[in-house]
């Protein structure tokens, strides 16, 4: 039974609104991946520019990726074990601390998620681990004599912090932000002495 036009013509329709849908989310991921790179730049502008398209752009990485690898992952295993599974090698340690028998560590997996492990310290065996949301900001030093106020963000567009400066110290407000845009911690400082909340 030959097939009519119509139905030709709509599979080609389809086809290409698929082609389209791949198209957009491709240049939409290069385009996010170059504001978060943009987010880096020494230039204020610049990063303010690249924060307030990302805020409407930015689509964070979803859990479920990391779910699967952490109900493999057992209490008894080598930490080493534990890393090549995920992926992040020793040199991706974003967080470590230690107290008595035991030490923490986090590893960035993505710019939302974190995996902290608890280790014995004798063998460098698992004793927990869990997901932490942990949106990542970029940090961008200003130049050793900078006034003014510095801002740095937060891959998904929102200030991460707001640091009035006075050459190249901090006089005025120091403001850390949560990831959902509102304040974390104020500061006040007065020649680089903090004295606030």
């Amino acid at each position: 039974m030959p097939i009519s036009f119509s139905r030709v013509a709509l599979r080609a329709f389809l086809f290409i609104v698929l082609l389209f849908s791949v198209a957009s989310s491709i240049a939409k991921a290069g385009t996010m991946a170059d504001l978060i790179r943009q987010l880096g730049s020494p230039d204020q502008q610049v990063r303010t520019e690249a924060a307030g398209r990302l805020r409407d752009l930015y689509s964070p990485p979803e859990r479920d990726r990391w779910d699967s690898l952490l109900s493999a992952t057992h209490p008894g295993e080598l930490k080493q074990d534990i890393l090549k599974r995920f992926g992040v090698g020793k040199d991706q340690v974003e967080i470590g601390i230690g107290t008595g028998p035991v030490h923490m560590e986090s590893y960035r997996l993505d710019d939302r998620w974190l995996l902290v492990g608890w280790f014995q310290n004798s063998d460098d065996k698992l004793k927990s681990a869990e997901l932490t949301e942990r949106v990542r900001y970029v940090w961008v030093k200003p130049a050793d004599d900078f006034s003014g106020v510095w801002v740095c963000y937060f891959v998904n567009g929102q200030k991460s912090h707001e640091i009035q400066y006075q050459a190249g110290k901090y006089q005025g407000e120091f403001i850390s932000y949560h990831a959902n845009g509102s304040r974390s911690v104020v500061q006040h400082y007065n020649s680089q002495e903090a004295d606030g909340q």
